[in-house]
């Protein structure tokens, strides 16, 4: 029985070790564009934290999600702009945020090239309604 325990247990790591490698060296690390991306969507996610548990009404903005951080005991994540009003993108640019009535929000990168392409090009872009107690995505472009 405890042959069988020992076995089993060698088996997991190796399975552990066969993944990390895999995930390293065949995977590669993690492209601006997916660094960036994941920004948007922890942004939209923030916003939405905030609204539910504050009650606070639109618009919103980043430093509502500093305060929500702030109370909580958390740091943000994210670098941000100097005057504090947005988040810095993984090229070193500030992700806009726009707010459009009653409760849609734009997220958007520049991307590569850091220049507003309206949308398109290599910019990565993210339109969300976001209403106290459900979001829904409008529009998705440069995330996979």
């Amino acid at each position: 029985m405890k042959t069988i325990k020992i076995c089993l247990i060698a088996i997991v790591l190796m399975v552990f070790v066969i993944m990390g490698f895999r995930f390293f060296f065949i995977r590669g690390p993690r492209s601006l564009e997916s660094i960036t991306a994941s920004q948007l969507l922890s942004l939209v996610n923030d916003m939405h934290i905030v609204l539910v548990r504050s009650g606070k009404q639109h618009p919103i903005t980043i430093n509502d999600v500093i305060e929500m951080y702030r109370q909580n005991g958390r740091q943000v994540n994210n670098e941000l702009t100097e005057d504090g009003q947005s988040v810095i993108d993984a090229w070193g640019t500030p992700i806009v945020i726009e707010f459009k009535e009653p409760s849609i929000y734009k997220f958007m990168s520049y991307g590569a090239n850091k220049k507003d392409d309206k949308g398109k090009g290599d910019d990565i872009l993210v339109v969300y309604n976001l209403l106290p107690h459900d979001f829904t995505l409008i529009e998705q472009k440069g995330i996979k």
